[in-house]
């Protein structure tokens, strides 16, 4: 009988480690299962956070290139002309001495600065010593044209 009991015991020890290695095998399935589903869950996580980032950097490239075309648009419909005078020929005129009106002269403009200061006045090139319509000019500067005439000095800006 003791023999008997030994080989009941072997058995049902026998069926209890098989019963545990099926289980183990059963629950390391079940494990793999799980981490394939979670690798799976995570690719796809990562696939959809790439899309995302992908959308909010082409909205950004989107955005700045809007604003590059805004910033290209350049209308000068409301600004001044520069080359165009403000004020009046005759309130450029000073008076430095004398009594007598200087002749009234179209200044279109002046050079000076260099070697040859030139003015261009009534659509004509005129230098330092020239005469125009009986004024002389005695000097060009950057404070204008200096003028003699009838025996008065005026300088016109």
């Amino acid at each position: 009988m003791k023999m008997k009991k030994e080989k009941f015991l072997k058995v049902v020890l026998l069926s209890a480690l098989i019963g545990f290695a099926f289980n183990v095998k059963l629950s390391f399935a079940r494990l793999l299962d799980i981490m394939k589903g979670e690798q799976e869950r995570l690719e796809s996580r990562a696939d959809t956070v790439q899309e995302q980032e992908k959308e909010e950097y082409d909205k950004s490239i989107e955005e700045q290139v809007a604003r590059s075309q805004q910033s290209l648009d350049y209308t000068s419909s409301k600004l001044r002309d520069p080359f165009t005078l403000t004020v009046p020929q005759e309130a450029l005129a000073v008076k430095t001495t004398g009594p007598s009106p200087l002749p009234a002269f179209k200044i279109d403009g002046f050079v000076w600065g260099s070697s040859l200061p030139q003015a261009i006045i009534n659509n004509k090139v005129y230098a330092v010593g020239d005469t125009v319509e009986g004024a002389q000019i005695i000097k060009i500067d950057k404070d204008g044209i200096t003028f003699l005439f009838q025996d008065n000095v005026y300088t016109v800006r």
